[in-house]
């Protein structure tokens, strides 16, 4: 039958709709498809969107596959987006991807191309060191340094601003109502890492021992007191 090609306004309009439907969490399950769907005509867009959409995804992982999968052959694209959010200082986008991690859409893209990237601006590593996944211990007890992390501190840990953006990073939140088993796992954890060769590695595991060690006090205290009264 005869059809007629949509013009740009149509275009623009279409992307629209698809966007106020994603971005209504209702509709979030299908995210995944809707973006699918519009990668096939506008890459790009479907890019855009689905990196805005990334705070609110940590109720759904349709985004996050959808990023995933079009890591492999559109990261280009995907380095083009993160670079407008993450080389402006005042992005509000950029607060909220970095606290609730990207590492896992960094960790996607191809290294080579990822760290050419990063070495553009400098800027980028110091700025992303946030949302780098942190050294842990497997349910083994093996010390496990993530690979994409280690590189990059041991790519551009000599700005001395980047070992302290990542020291900083995520902490453990509210420390009431913890158990001692969180806090002997977790200070276990740090012992693990405090001879690591890394020296950005080594001060986090430190830093860390010795945060956990005052919280564990703090919070020994406080019931002392209020079991007291």
């Amino acid at each position: 039958g005869h059809h007629t090609a949509l013009g740009r306004e149509d275009w623009k309009k279409l992307i629209g709709l698809i966007w106020f439907i994603i971005k209504h969490r209702r509709c979030l399950e299908s995210s995944e498809r809707l973006l699918t769907a519009l990668a096939t005509f506008f890459p790009n867009e479907a890019i855009s969107m689905s990196i805005v959409l990334l705070p609110a995804s940590r109720f759904d992982e349709g985004t996050k596959n959808f990023l995933t999968s079009m890591a492999k052959e559109h990261w280009p694209a995907i380095l083009e987006e993160l670079a407008k959010i993450v080389d402006n200082k005042n992005s509000r986008i950029f607060y909220e991807i970095q606290h609730h991690t990207i590492y896992f859409l960094l960790e996607a893209i191809p290294q080579i191309s990822l760290f050419d990237w990063l070495a553009e601006n400098p800027k980028r590593a110091f700025r992303l060191a946030y949302s780098l996944k942190r050294p842990f211990l497997t349910d083994k007890g093996k010390a496990i340094v993530p690979a994409l992390t280690l590189k990059w501190l041991e790519c551009f840990g000599d700005q001395s601003e980047l070992g302290r953006e990542f020291i900083r990073g995520p902490s453990i939140g509210d420390v009431h109502n913890i158990s001692y088993q969180f806090f002997k796992k977790e200070q276990n954890r740090y012992q693990a890492f405090l001879n690591h060769p890394n020296q950005i590695i080594r001060k986090w595991a430190k830093d860390e021992l010795k945060y956990s060690k005052a919280d564990q006090q703090y919070i020994a205290r406080d019931m002392a007191e209020n079991y007291i009264r």
